[in-house]
């Protein structure tokens, strides 16, 4: 919408962008979902290492994540064939910003101090940069959680490969490019354990709805009364209340079969998606913006990208379980 000029209604300054909206609520819900992940693992298995864990993250971002790179490299050296002289993002198209990507070193927190380090999403890519700063949260999170907790290691080694992981986690409490993206990954953890306490209030569905409508409204008036950022405390706050309320709600909804097979179908490619959406789409305005009507061109810019992540997507994150069952066979001597 933004690059085409079209739907001016539901963009700045009438509401916020939706993919800022969409970077907060995908960090509020990692934060959710990996500690309930792990711990769930950890409970049941009795012991669940941060070797698993880290094979189990590895297999789950890897399987798709290289092929996803390699596309994005094959699909922006075939639309320079087209428009060299138009395309934006010679700055992170080489080899070393690919390779960087690979070890998720993308705008790593050097920049700036170190040449080296003054890395960024590779190509078209431009979504890559908060996969890098989620990278670092799982490590820290799980040698965190697992080590330090859990086996109680506290020795300089430990102290060490701590202070490591950190780096990106707690950089991004006060800055990185999305003002603070860590606020937002810790109120889903706040969400995970707050939700045992909210569901035994056992709130009728229709109140809960209403809350929602309430703090909609509060969000939005927030929004026009500050300058927007990713991350605003007050802001983010409101939006992990509406993710609890709303964990809580669907909780109390009886999904059907279809239904249930449809929201699983479109979680299996949908990380796929988040990697590829917008390569396809700067593929489509650069071609096609100045002669294609932009409402077809918007209508093409929902479906493409859809159907090429359901393609890729089929070969390589449909197979993470595969993958990840081959690492801890080779990798787990307790597998074996």
């Amino acid at each position: 919408m933004s690059w085409l000029g079209i739907f001016p209604f539901v963009q700045p300054p009438y509401v916020p962008y939706l993919q800022g909206i969409g970077v907060v609520l995908f960090f509020i819900l990692s934060g959710f979902v990996i500690p309930y992940s792990t711990s769930v693992k950890f409970n049941s298995k009795g012991s669940y290492t941060f070797k698993e864990y880290f094979i189990d993250r590895f297999a789950r971002i890897y399987s798709s994540y290289l092929p996803c790179l390699l596309m994005i490299f094959l699909l922006d050296i075939s639309l320079i064939q087209f428009t060299e002289e138009t395309y934006n993002y010679h700055d992170g198209f080489d080899l070393k910003t690919f390779f960087a990507n690979i070890f998720m070193l993308q705008d790593f927190p050097l920049n700036g101090y170190l040449s080296f380090f003054d890395l960024t999403s590779f190509g078209s890519g431009r979504p890559l940069w908060t996969l890098a700063v989620e990278w670092w949260i799982y490590f820290w999170f799980g040698f965190t959680y697992l080590v330090i907790i859990k086996q109680k290691r506290t020795n300089l080694i430990t102290l060490g490969v701590f202070l490591l992981f950190s780096i990106v986690p707690y950089f991004n409490f006060i800055a990185g490019r999305g003002d603070g993206l860590m606020l937002p990954w810790l109120l889903g953890c706040l969400v995970l354990i707050l939700l045992p306490v909210v569901q035994g209030f056992n709130l009728n569905k229709y109140f809960i709805f209403l809350l929602l409508i309430l703090l909609s409204i509060m969000i939005y008036k927030r929004y026009l009364n500050t300058e927007f950022k990713y991350v605003e405390f007050y802001y983010v706050c409101l939006l992990a209340v509406v993710v609890l309320l709303l964990i809580v709600l669907f909780s109390k909804i009886n999904f059907g079969l279809r239904a249930k097979k449809l929201i699983n179908f479109l979680a299996d490619y949908s990380f796929t998606l988040y990697l590829l959406h917008y390569t396809v789409l700067n593929i489509l305005i650069s071609l096609f913006a100045k002669s294609v009507n932009p409402y077809l061109l918007f209508a093409a810019g929902l479906i493409l990208p859809n159907l090429l992540s359901m393609a890729v997507a089929y070969f390589t994150e449909m197979r993470y379980r595969t993958f990840r069952i081959f690492l801890k066979a080779k990798f787990l001597k307790s597998n074996k």
